[in-house]
């Protein structure tokens, strides 16, 4: 038959078929409802899209007393109150079907169940997904011995290409709508988007806040080796040399960069834990456990080590130029060199000496923002890199 012919296409590893529509739920409120019915042959571990129970039990092929068993999404029982049990009405071919549900169930296609791709907010009030088996299925829609939908899974690296245009070409006789491959069912998709941000937002935002924290390490090491000018000249005329002070402000550096790196790292499990939760919840997830990745954390660690103490270190090396005479002494006040502007004789005749400072300091702010923001962006580069 058919399904024999697509198992034998060259590159096809497994293929299943079932029963899947849309049907009405009948209320009493009169609010429109959807029930995408979907057929399950038995057993279903046999099946590619299997799906996990999740409360109550798996629906049996032949039940007691002719009842047709269901399996509902964990979403949609919530939102009508229903409970393994529970009884709902729906219209199927123009007649009125009860369903029984035995539980709820998770599967990967519909983590986020949506009509479809116009539907992009999931409404569990509206829409809902009934698994149930495919004997009873095909019998409720009136297909008896037919299927609409063939689930396909391809050997890794086979030329899928060519296997699906051969197995269009069988299907075709039959009317073969519609097919598309796993990545753009909807789900998929959304779930995978979803997973593409947050990871280009863990490798984005950390670098970020490494390099500001570089920089408020640099200009915090700086700060302290201006304010201890004396105590660097006094420690410097006892015998120590330059190498031992720059050995301590490194230890500073050092263990400020520790400290952020460990408390950064735990946070960082402890937030990560509870956003797998919200994750796992939003999206239906039934099996999901987070776990500290040892290499990421390593790596980020080690950076913000080498990062955090080299910038304190070049902080620092304004220590090499304090001689112990002159530390007692203020620090001398930095030079003020003629701006570009006051060579040409237009501008520095008609600038007062107020002006001329007030340009001057401008220039110095826009140089250290300058040197910031290019900071900023080497740190970020290399991280990223």
């Amino acid at each position: 038959g058919i399904f024999s012919r697509i198992e034998a296409v060259n590159g096809v590893l497994r293929a299943t078929v079932r029963v899947q529509k849309d049907v009405s739920v009948l209320s009493d409120d009169g609010i429109r409802t959807t029930l995408r019915l979907t057929g399950y042959p038995l057993p279903a571990d046999l099946e590619l899209s299997r799906v996990k129970v999740l409360e109550g039990r798996i629906f049996e092929k032949h039940p007691e007393g002719g009842a047709v068993e269901v399996l509902l999404n964990p979403q949609f029982a919530k939102a009508h109150g229903l409970v393994p049990g529970s009884t709902i009405s729906i219209a199927a071919e123009g007649r009125r079907k009860t369903l029984t549900m035995t539980g709820t169930a998770a599967g990967p296609e519909f983590v986020y169940a949506v009509k479809g791709a116009a539907s992009m907010l999931e409404d569990p009030s509206s829409f809902g997904v009934a698994i149930l088996p495919q004997n009873q299925a095909q019998q409720l829609l009136a297909m008896k011995g037919s299927v609409n939908q063939v689930l396909i899974r391809f050997i890794p690296g086979a030329d899928t290409a060519r296997a699906v245009r051969e197995i269009e070409r069988i299907l075709e006789p039959y009317g073969n709508l519609a097919n598309y491959p796993r990545k753009d069912q909807i789900s998929e998709a959304i779930l995978r988007g979803e997973l593409n941000q947050l990871k280009a937002f863990a490798r984005f935002l950390p670098s970020i806040f490494l390099g500001v924290a570089v920089l408020m390490q640099f200009v915090f090491i700086g700060r302290m080796v201006q304010i201890q000018r004396g105590q660097i000249g006094l420690m410097k005329a006892v015998g120590y040399g330059n190498t031992t002070l720059l050995a301590l402000y490194g230890g500073y550096s050092l263990a400020a960069a520790a400290t952020g790196a460990a408390a950064g790292t735990l946070l960082g499990y402890v937030l990560a834990r509870l956003l797998t939760k919200v994750y796992a919840a939003f999206f239906n997830l039934p099996s999901l456990e987070e776990a500290m990745h040892f290499r990421a954390a390593g790596v980020v660690f080690f950076a913000t080590l080498i990062l955090g103490t080299f910038s304190g270190l070049w902080a620092a090396r304004g220590v090499l130029a304090i001689r112990p005479a002159e530390s007692m002494r203020p620090a001398r006040p930095r030079s003020v060199r003629p701006m570009f502007f006051e060579k040409i004789p237009m501008f520095s005749k008609r600038l007062s000496l107020p002006w001329r400072m007030s340009l001057r300091s401008m220039g110095r702010n826009r140089f250290r923002a300058a040197v910031t923001t290019l900071g900023v962006l080497f740190a970020v580069g290399m991280l990223v890199v």
